[in-house]
């Protein structure tokens, strides 16, 4: 209710007795307040004494506002150099900070919940979450601060005024309107934060930008287009943090396997671009709109578990969240002498697509294959339509009527609104969502996506419906999945007296008894005898006591629904729930019509949602009273209506009195009453947040409660406030009483989604959060600041804060409410030394005694749960009471008005607390640089300035060309190609050239670059036996890899262009350009940096004969307005007429070196035979799926070790024989990538740091003698007093002193380690472990050992391998003898037979045995690359023959020649039509045995112009058979079909001024939207500002702006972003729209 409006200057009277009047209604209106520009005792300032307050209008304003404002103005802004709402505003007195467990940060007025936090921007609210517990705060906090005018803070009850929800107060974000004066306005900042710890996220210069661009006033409009771009950076955890190696481990977190920190909050970028203007249709009316596009990419990755083990198994989650909003808003405005109006209508969409993944490796992918799962998916679109109406009407000099109505229509649709009036299911594929997935064997993606059933227990809470979905029951079986496994022993381990002198399982136990085994009464005794023993607990020995029966029962119950069914030795119960053995061809037993979990899995990869709308309409009346020349009345009226809550009226009082007739002391006084409805989330709410994690590591699971009532509150607050010259100070008394007060909190519940079948502990459990009506809560507060300017230099404010906010109702719920500092205390010094430009601020907010809401400390154990009805004990929820402080300094530095740097510091002294999420301490450093556009009277005035400077003709910058107004206005839409040589003369020649310099990036995000699949799908007969697999497999070229793969790059490059301009005769011009380098629009990221690839650019021969221009030669020509379309260069022929107001332009040529994509982003599918790589099960086993061709595929390692050596007796031969085919598999493998070496390293070291080092506590350095024996791993180390390891292993003779070997003997020895026989095969796992485990001890006794590796053996150059491996025979060898000298003993080494051997003999039988009897797939067991997936290895040859599909990157195909016209014709001054057309000709696009045409595009385009801004359109579309061909024309082989759409094109273009490299200071800028369809773009466009990649079926925003700082300089930066495609490509799991990265180009351009 709060307008803007300057037609009140018209009608209010302006006698001094109404001064109170004048000034509140223009405070009322947002106006610049009267008192700065209105007489009061003859003065232009309002003055009592000799004091004069000269304060910014707002801020003036705001002091005849019944309640307590606070104005944060620009210029407060620009002293802290805010870059969001949340930089700025949690310093002011009584404005708190609240978070979320999401991180998503609230705003708190005087106590009130975030959601009593009325959010306007331009006094419209604001478009938020479907919830409002966390209030518009978050969505605000997206709001570029740059882009704000100021920002107003209305503390107390504001419903009345203001409307629903606003119980705590308002804040109203005004943004900068268009200016008057033409302005160019570029920040930028950098950021950095400390990383150490964490692998993740290691850019810590992430890049802020902001651009604004003003056209002026020109005519009767004011335009602006504005853009940002902000990095958020992540909140990493201080209490949490993993590493791959266990001895840098903080805080006991855990093992992983990188280093990293979890993120408190989400990261990653928010871009917007928008534009504004105003019209003014006539001097009483005027008509406004602004609208906005904002995309936010953000991610979050954590881990919970503070257990090194558990944290070892728990996966990283990774979170993402991708948001789009778009807001219109238009508003007209008109007043007479009486009254003003204002009507606005805004309409506002929001859509939200949510992720949860989880990984065990950071990257989530390898160059083969994804790791990833996908755990959860949530999407959400929200609109909302707001339209209201306002009237201000002058009764009388003493009344002030304001009066409207309003309606407002919100709707939201989504996936978390599962309890909704309107539900929906869905099924979904994982591909869409995540291409990085891990894949089993029968490439199923790994997804736990799933529709949960759910039943409501009779107190609301929500709970899983988990029988229905594991026994196709609303009730569970007489004996339950998990009771089975306890009556089994299994789950836990359980064994129980047989009475036969064993001990057996319960069940087995109890079946003994039934089938008389033993006697009767065994059972119960057995169980009694281990209760007494401790075996059991009383709780197991009950449950064991009932499971007999329960187990009988069950199994008569299906034995009656499956007649005849086997279960001849097997137990029909432990077959039905998968606790018994079955081979594939059993037919599972099934209950209730159903096997068991079947309903389970059927509800697999389902999503439930919920669509909910709610429609709302107010009216209101307000008067302003001046009840006396020092007092002020305010009542208020309004009614709201909601068809979902009916009506409800609220009202306020206010008062504004000047103590003593003194403007500068007033008292304020408000009551009045609040309202506030839930939102659609409160309402409907049935979301997971984020899932849990395991054990104590709870998730978040909200439900709505659909029996919210609305709150209601009664306010009251008086307050104090004067200023004098140098001080300004209030203080507040507040009580706000809260009936029906709504919270969210903790039901003191879980619920527990962990499948008992795939071993999930029962502790898997989130916590569930809803939202409930307390009761009563009451706020009570004090509030208290103080301004105090010292000198000029020097300033503080001191704010404080006192609140007493309580429960009155809730027995569960605290007394004090979370998240309410009892005491906050703001405190900022601030200097400003104007003469030199420096300014600095120091600043700092304590919170104290607050209830933490995220600090929950309340835990679970098993015993609180009950397995059987799947419920959790209720608990009280236990919150943390906190107190802590954050200070931020920031020193700037004005050079001049136009351009001012500063450096900062956030968080000086580093305060952490992970449940609060606060950025650690953060370096900023930035620039903001200003220009402006001479209008033409500041044009005219420095011509005539520079004019009595100097008399030189051709002066750099001559008025009457090249000023800058000059620049703007310049003609831009019809051109001659000989308007360039007016004024030349015969003769006449012009050397021209420039160097470019150029650095391109783009963004993206890579995925795994899987290049071939085979699909093996299992096939069931009816009864569900697997009966066999069916196969598909697909294959990827290396431009679809490198397309899919979609990595992020940057690059520079440089470009030398030469040329001659000559003047042939009066009507004759030749130019001549060449340069370096390939076209620049064909690559994203340049290959190459330096001059290369010199081309001829431009060889134009122009003959000029009236209005005809006849050109020949390699042309350049702009098709359209925009340039997007085509806007290069050809070789051939045109002929271009112009007159006054038309233009047309004919042309014929080659374009086949400026067309054509070759880096396409697109892909396609065509089915066929085609070679492949074999998968590694085929490379070692030779095993592969029906259909497939194996002529020439010789791969099948395990045959050729098998057979290796036949035909050989000497065993020594033998052993060659098979060390070859061992080498050729190794060097096979060693080419298998870098990816997958690395991805075996990680899983080697992180075996080994876990199990040896977390699990069974080893140091990470051993000190000597220490011994570590693992019962199920063995002996980990050997301590140093272990000697004679490998002597007692030997046969001692009869002799004295001589101790004798067998090859056997010695070959048993060096396997004892491993309990094996000798002659058999070692893996290189046991190898490796044999070999350095003895090599230690042996180094220790002073031995001589050189340990051999696998690299060492497998050589290519085998005799070396062979000999590193009788090196390492021989150092064993040696230590032996060795060994036994020193006890006096000689060893002699014999065979079986007792025939003495020599050292090489024992060598070759060790040799021998070492490559016996060996089994392949144990060379590989330990190094399987794609842990089962069925992933051809690329590397390998292509040697299998097989069908399927073969992805293709699409070509676009070059045009080879075209003929086109050009038609363009100016309508009046300002508006101008074009339209053109192009047609192929020459060869076309071949496609298997048809040869399509290329182009046949007709085109349409408009371009207004604004002063120095042109407003340009063009749209066009391709009817060739090439766009149908890319636009649904194409079949399954990759054959035209003749059919398909032709595909369009459309671009909205905005520009505002003009750099011209003659003008030193002149500025460009410009905004566009771009929406090419596949097939539409043939390559050639005629921007700098995107390749060709970009527009090739994408729609995507670009900002960009270049600036002259000297002459001939020029310095442009182009920004694309919400690059999307507009359609979809294949990909070998199914088709996927996409989207590209960010793409920034940074250039410099020097002309010569």
């Amino acid at each position: 209710m709060r307008e803007a409006n300057e037609s009140m200057k018209y009608h209010v009277n302006r006698k001094t007795k109404y001064l109170l009047l004048q000034c509140a209604v223009l405070t009322w209106l947002a106006l610049p307040v009267c008192a700065a520009d209105s007489p009061v005792g003859g003065d232009t300032h309002v003055t009592t004494g000799d004091i004069v307050v000269a304060a910014d209008a707002a801020k003036e304003a705001a002091k005849y506002e019944s309640q307590s404002t606070t104005i944060i103005t620009k210029k407060d802004i620009e002293e802290k150099q805010a870059k969001s709402v949340e930089d700025i505003i949690f310093s002011e007195t009584g404005v708190t900070r609240t978070i979320d467990a999401m991180g998503r940060v609230g705003i708190s007025i005087r106590g009130a919940d975030p959601r009593h936090t009325l959010i306007l921007v331009d006094g419209q609210q604001v478009l938020s979450d479907v919830s409002k517990y966390m209030g518009g705060s978050d969505e605000a906090m997206r709001i570029g601060a740059e882009n704000i005018e100021r920002i107003e803070i209305i503390r107390g009850a504001a419903t009345a005024k203001y409307g629903p929800d606003a119980i705590g107060g308002v804040i109203n974000i005004i943004t900068k309107a268009p200016s008057k004066n033409p302005s160019f306005q570029l920040n930028a900042e950098a950021r950095y934060h400390n990383h150490d710890g964490t692998d993740e996220n290691r850019n810590t210069w992430p890049s802020n930008y902001y651009m604004r661009a003003d056209t002026g006033k020109i005519g009767n409009v004011k335009f602006s287009i504005f853009g940002s771009k902000r990095d958020i950076l992540p909140v990493y955890s201080d209490r949490l943090a993993y590493s791959s190696s266990i001895g840098s481990i903080s805080g006991g977190s855990g093992i992983w396997t990188s280093d990293f920190k979890p993120s408190l909050r989400y990261y990653g970028d928010i871009k917007n671009i928008g534009a504004a203007a105003e019209i003014e249709l006539n001097k009483n009316n005027k008509l406004a709109f602004r609208i906005m596009h904002e995309k936010e990419d953000m991610e979050r990755r954590s881990k919970t578990e503070t257990n090194p083990i558990g944290a070892a198994f728990e996966p990283m989650r990774i979170f993402s969240r991708d948001i789009s909003r778009d807001t219109y808003a238009l508003t007209y405005s008109g007043k007479n002498k009486k009254s003003d109006w204002k009507i606005d209508v805004m309409y506002g969409k929001m859509k939200e697509n949510d992720t949860t993944k989880t990984s065990y490796f950071g990257a989530g992918f390898t160059s083969y294959m994804g790791e990833n799962g996908l755990s959860a998916v949530d999407w959400l679109k929200h609109k909302q339509l707001d339209v209201k109406g306002t009237v201000n009407t002058a009764v009388n000099d003493k009344h002030l009527l304001t009066y409207g109505a309003g309606y407002a229509d919100e709707r939201a649709d989504g996936t978390r609104l599962k309890n909704a009036p309107k539900k929906w299911l869905k099924s979904i594929n994982p591909w869409d969502y995540d291409k990085n997935l891990y894949t089993d064997s029968e490439n199923v993606p790994e997804s736990s996506v799933h529709d949960y059933l759910f039943t409501t227990g009779a107190d609301g809470t929500l709970n899983w419906n988990k029988n229905k979905e594991y026994y196709n029951s609303d009730t569970a079986p007489p004996i339950t999945y998990e009771a089975m496994k306890e009556f089994n022993g299994k789950s836990p381990e359980i064994y129980i007296d047989s009475g036969m002198g064993s001990t057996l399982t319960p069940i087995a136990v109890y079946q003994y008894e039934k089938w008389g085994y033993v006697p009767a009464g065994t059972y119960t005794a057995s169980l009694a005898k281990a209760l007494h023993d401790g075996t059991i607990t009383r709780d197991t020995y009950n449950r064991l006591l009932t499971a007999g029966p329960a187990h009988d029962a069950f199994q008569a119950q299906l034995e009656a629904e499956n007649p005849g069914y086997d279960t001849h030795y097997r137990d029909i119960v432990n077959l039905y729930l998968g606790l018994d053995d079955y081979g594939e061809d059993t037919v599972r037993p099934v209950y209730n019509g159903k096997t068991f979990m079947q309903a389970f899995n059927e509800r697999k990869n389902l999503v439930s949602g919920g669509e909910a709308r709610l429609r709302k309409r107010y009216a209101f009346v307000q008067d302003m009273w001046q009840v006396n020349k020092d007092t002020i009345i305010t009542p208020v009226l309004r009614v709201d209506d909601s068809d979902k809550f009916g009506s409800h009226l609220t009202a306020n009082l206010g008062m504004t009195h000047n103590l003593g007739g003194n403007a500068h002391r007033r008292l304020k006084f408000n009551v009045g009453t609040g309202y506030a409805t839930p939102g659609l989330g409160e309402l409907y709410y049935n979301w997971e947040m984020y899932g849990s994690s395991g054990g104590a590591n709870y998730g978040w699971y909200w439900i709505g409660n659909p029996n919210l009532k609305p709150e209601k509150s009664v306010n009251f607050d008086i307050s104090i406030e004067g200023e004098s010259r140098k001080t300004y100070s209030r203080a507040s008394l507040f009580h706000n009483r809260i009936d029906n007060y709504m919270t969210s909190y903790f039901v003191g519940q879980l619920i527990n989604f962990g499948s008992y079948i795939s071993g999930q502990g029962a502790l898997d459990a989130d916590r569930i959060y809803s939202f409930k009506n307390l009761g009563r809560a009451e706020i009570t507060g004090f509030e208290a600041e103080v301004q105090q300017k010292f000198n000029d230099r020097w300033s503080a404010k001191l704010g404080y804060a006192w609140l007493h906010a309580v429960n009155k109702s809730d027995p569960d719920m605290p007394r004090q409410l979370l998240d309410r500092p009892q005491h906050k205390v703001d405190i900022s010094l601030n200097y400003e030394d104007k003469a030199h430009g420096w300014k600095a601020a120091l600043w700092g907010d304590y919170y104290i005694h607050m209830l933490d809401s995220n600090s929950i400390n309340t835990t679970y154990t098993h015993d609180d749960y009950d397995a059987a009805t799947g419920t959790w004990a209720k608990k009280k929820a236990d919150y943390k009471k906190k107190t802590f402080g954050i200070w931020n300094f920031m020193v700037q530095k004005n050079f001049g008005k136009d351009m001012m740097v500063y450096v900062g510091v956030d968080n000086i002294f580093n305060h952490r607390d992970d449940d609060r999420a606060y950025q650690d301490r953060l370096y900023r450093i930035g620039a903001n640089i200003k220009f402006g556009v001479d209008t033409p009277e500041e044009a005219a005035a420095k011509a005539k300035k520079k004019a009595e400077k100097t008399a030189a003709a051709g002066s750099e910058t001559d008025a009457a060309v090249h000023t800058d107004a000059a620049v703007a206005l310049a003609d831009r839409f019809l051109t001659r190609p000989s308007d360039k040589d007016a004024g030349r003369k015969k003769g006449d020649v012009d050397f021209i050239g420039d160097y470019r310099v150029r650095s391109n990036m783009h963004g993206g995000v890579e995925t795994a670059g899987v290049r071939e699949l085979v699909f093996l799908t299992p096939v069931y007969d009816s009864v569900g036996r697997r009966t066999g697999y069916t196969m598909t497999t697909g294959s990827s070229d290396d431009g679809a890899v490198e397309s899919l793969k979609n990595r992020p790059r940057h690059g520079l490059e440089q470009r030398l262009r030469l040329g001659l301009d000559a003047q042939l005769d009066e009507k004759t011009n030749l130019l001549v350009e060449g340069s370096t380098g390939v076209r620049d629009t064909q690559y994203t990221v340049a290959d190459k940096r330096g001059l290369h690839d010199v081309r001829l650019e431009r060889a134009e021969l122009n003959r000029r004969t009236g209005k005809w221009d006849f050109t020949a030669g390699r042309l350049t020509e702009r098709m359209g307005v925009t340039g997007y379309w085509f806007g290069q260069d050809y070789t051939g022929v045109r002929t271009t007429w112009t007159d006054q107001k038309t233009q047309v332009r004919i042309g014929y040529g080659d374009f086949s070196s400026s067309t054509g994509i070759t880096d396409s982003a697109y892909t396609h599918a065509e089915k066929g035979k085609f070679y492949r790589s074999p998968t590694y099960d085929e490379l070692i086993n030779g095993t592969t799926a029906p259909g497939v061709d194996w002529t020439n595929a010789n791969i099948d390692y395990k045959n050729k070790l098998k057979h290796a050596g036949d035909g050989l007796t000497d065993p020594v031969a033998i052993a060659d024989a098979r060390l070859k085919v061992l080498t050729e598999l190794n060097e096979i493998r060693k080419n298998l990538g870098k990816d997958m070496v690395s991805r075996n390293k990680r899983g080697y070291d992180f075996y080994h740091n876990f199990f040896l080092k977390a699990k069974y506590a080893w140091p990470v350095d051993t000190p000597s003698g220490m011994y570590v024996d693992s019962p199920e791993y063995g002996q980990m180390y050997a301590p140093e007093h272990e000697v004679n390891m490998l002597g007692v292993w030997g046969k001692v003779s009869d002799i004295p002193g001589i101790t004798i070997f067998s090859a056997l003997d010695l070959n048993n020895a060096l396997h004892h380690d491993l309990g094996k026989d000798a002659y058999q095969y070692m893996d290189d796992g046991e190898l490796m472990s044999w070999i350095y485990g003895n090599a230690t001890k042996l180094r220790k006794l002073g031995y001589d050992v050189r340990p051999v590796s696998w690299g060492d053996i497998f050589n290519p150059d085998m005799a070396a391998g062979k000999a590193k491996l009788y090196d390492y025979f021989k150092s064993y060898t040696d230590a032996i003898k060795l060994n036994y000298s020193k006890h006096g003993q000689t060893v002699i080494f014999t065979d079986k037979d007792g025939r003495d051997l020599t050292e090489r003999e024992v060598w070759d039988s060790m040799y021998a045995a070492f490559m016996g009897r060996a089994e392949v797939e144990q060379f590989g067991t330990n190094y399987h690359p794609t842990d089962g997936a069925p992933i051809p290895l690329s590397e390998l040859p292509k040697i299998i023959l097989t069908d399927g599909s073969f992805v293709k990157r699409d070509i676009i195909p070059e045009i080879d020649r075209a003929a086109y016209v050009q038609v363009r014709r100016k309508v009046g001054d300002n508006l101008g039509l074009a339209a053109w057309y192009l047609r192929s000709s020459g060869d076309g696009y071949r496609v298997k045995t048809k040869e399509l045409s290329v182009a046949n595009v007709f085109g349409l385009g408009a371009q207004y112009k604004i002063g120095g801004s042109v407003l340009s359109f063009d749209w066009g579309v391709n009817r060739a058979d090439t766009g149908r061909y890319f636009h649904g024309g194409r079949d399954a082989y990759g054959a035209y079909t003749g059919g398909g759409s032709a595909p369009t094109f459309w671009v909205l273009r905005f520009d505002v001024g003009k750099a011209d490299t003659n003008v030193k200071g002149s500025w460009n800028a410009f905004a566009d939207y771009k929406y090419f369809e596949h097939g539409s773009f043939l390559g050639g466009n005629g921007t700098e500002s995107v390749p060709d990649r970009y527009l090739d079926g994408i729609r995507s925003f670009t900002l960009g702006a270049g600036y002259v700082p000297a002459k001939n300089f020029l310095i442009e930066a182009f920004y694309t972003f919400d690059a999307r495609s507009t359609g979809k490509r294949d990909t070998l799991y199914g088709p996927e729209s996409f989207k590209l990265g960010d793409y920034t180009r940074i250039q410099a351009t020097y002309k010569f």
